[in-house]
Parts: C-alpha cells; structure tokens; sequence
C-alpha cells in the first residue's frame, strides 16, 4: 500500500488528526486520558477530595513531619481496623491526620469530620475517658489522657492527639489543645438539640446521643438520652427522638411497627414493647416532640416515667 494511500483511512480517535499520513498513536493517546479520566471518576465519586484532601489546618508552634492522609467512611477500616464501624454509625464524613512536632514532642493528629455537631459530640462521649474535663479556649470540650492522648471537640469536628514520641505534661498538652482549637473552623457551643432533653429529675454529665441502634434496637435513632433520677428503685434512662437531615422525629415514631403495640397515653400516640433483659421502652408522640423511657418493669411506671418526661406530672407522682 502506498503512504499516499494512508491518509483517506479514517482516524480511530478523531480528537487527534492525520499527520504526515499516519494514524495518531493511540497507546499514547490513551496514557495520557487515562489519568485525567480517573481523576473524573473520583471527583464525580468524592466531589471535594482533590481540594480537602490537601488541607490540614495549620497548627502553631508545632511543624509538620508526615503527609496528610484522608480516609473516608468507606476506607477508614485501613486506618483504625475494627474501630472504623463506630465511627461510620457517627456518621463521619473523613479523617484527615498527620503527625506534627514541637520540643521533641511527635503527635499525630486525626481531625474527625462528623458530618454535625451533634454527632461529633456523641462519639467525643462515646470516646472520652473518665479523666475530668479541662478548660480549654475556643473548644466545645477537651480531656487529656496524659502523658499519651489528648481528645478535642469543636463544632463538627472530632479530635485525637496520640503521641508518637516523648510525652505530654498538663501544660504542653493544654497548649497543644489550644492550638489545634484555635486553627479549627467551627462554633464551640454545645448542640442545639440538646435543648429538647426534659431537664427535671434529669442527673447532670449523663447525657448522650445515639445515631442508631439505641437500647440495641435498630429502629430507634437519633435518640438523645440521659439518666433521671426518680425515687428509690426507679431510676431510669429517659431520651427524645431529634430531628435530622436524615430523618424528623415523627418518621422515626412512625417506624415503630413490627414488634410494637399501642400504649393509652394521656396525650398524643405511644408505642412500647419489651427488650430482653432490659424491661420495657416506650415512645410516645406529642405535640412538643417524640420521647421515651426504657427499662421500665411494667406499663404502669411506663407511663408514669414517659408523664413525667413530656411534663405531665408533677414530682412526687412519678415512680
């Protein structure tokens, strides 16, 4: 075949033309769209990952000594293994870390991204250790494991100090917490919905926020929970079903089916059936939001305790 005869052939990639009559090379060609094309598809997949993955907030007075590595809900088993599955029922959107250095001192850094501020502060109570809280400027609360860790809450964000080389004293670790607040985007106040946890008979630092699965049931989310205080033998954890992006309240009540029966309740519409090993829970539905009681013995003090919970008691008449 003549070369002249090459040129009429059609082009098997027409974003390339014919030159000097031969085809492109389209091996090539291919090398160089297959990048682009993957860094399509995880864009596509991950709309903020090429931006966010590089960013890590500047922490002062301590430098960087690794790269920042970011895991997601879907990979963040590679990094903490099994511990992965309590954070994706948190609801956590990345983990971005890296290891930073001052004075001898190596820590790494894992910023928790927990998609609300609600969420971040369940899994910071979930995590904390007993140690007592300790002030710290611009965070929504911190505590110090020394001379090993050190966990931050701020708005959105979880935070995990874990020393790497040396230790950290009550000053150096204080500091180290000032400053990582300080360089997080954020408000430092508490969730919004807490207000909606009933405040009488309620026993104080036993709050708590369960995404899914309270009291071991699937059907129950976005329970916001704390311990009350009734008389002798009748303590019990009372909660409220909060609204979400995910789902409101009233869609939570409203899956309470299978398994469920009806409760008489002075007002709106309550639910209740029993957990093995744990009693009774009830949920009722009022005008003022969703409630409910577990680990009650019978319906009697079920009732009793979901009264005094939407406020339709008054104290000495709940058991």
């Amino acid at each position: 075949m003549a070369r002249s005869e090459l040129v009429h052939l059609p082009s098997r990639n027409p974003a390339f033309t014919l030159r000097d009559g031969c085809a492109p090379p389209l091996r090539s060609d291919l090398a160089v769209l297959a990048p682009l094309l993957f860094l399509t598809l995880a864009l596509t997949l991950r709309p903020d990952t090429a931006v966010r993955a590089q960013e890590f907030p500047g922490i002062t007075g301590w430098e960087p000594v690794t790269e920042v590595r970011t895991y997601f809900a879907d990979n963040l088993w590679e990094y903490i293994n099994g511990a992965a599955e309590l954070f994706v029922s948190y609801d956590v959107l990345e983990c971005r870390t890296r290891d930073v250095a001052a004075d001898g001192i190596v820590v790494t850094v894992e910023l928790y991204d927990m998609s609300s501020r609600l969420n971040a502060w369940g899994i910071f109570l979930r995590e904390r250790p007993d140690e007592p809280a300790i002030p710290v400027a611009g965070a929504t609360a911190a505590v110090l494991s020394l001379p090993w860790q050190g966990l931050l809450l701020k708005g959105t964000y979880y935070v995990k100090l874990n020393v790497v080389e040396g230790e950290l004293t009550g000053t150096s670790g204080t500091a180290l917490l000032t400053a990582v607040a300080a360089a997080l985007p954020g408000s430092p106040e508490l969730p919004p919905e807490l207000a909606a946890l009933p405040s009488t008979a309620r026993e104080s630092g036993s709050e708590g926020y369960q995404r899914v699965g309270f009291a071991g049931r699937p059907e129950l989310r976005q329970c916001l929970f704390a311990r009350y205080h009734l008389p002798p033998g009748g303590d019990f954890t009372g909660f409220v079903v909060v609204d979400t992006p995910e789902a409101t309240g009233d869609e939570v009540f409203a899956g309470l089916d299978e398994g469920w029966e009806d409760l008489p309740f002075p007002v709106g519409t309550a639910r209740v059936r029993e957990i093995p090993y744990q009693g009774l829970v009830g949920v009722v539905r009022t005008p003022d939001g969703v409630f409910g009681a577990a680990e009650a013995p019978d319906r009697a003090a079920l009732t009793a305790r979901l009264e005094l919970l939407t406020g339709r008691s008054r104290a000495g008449d709940y058991r």
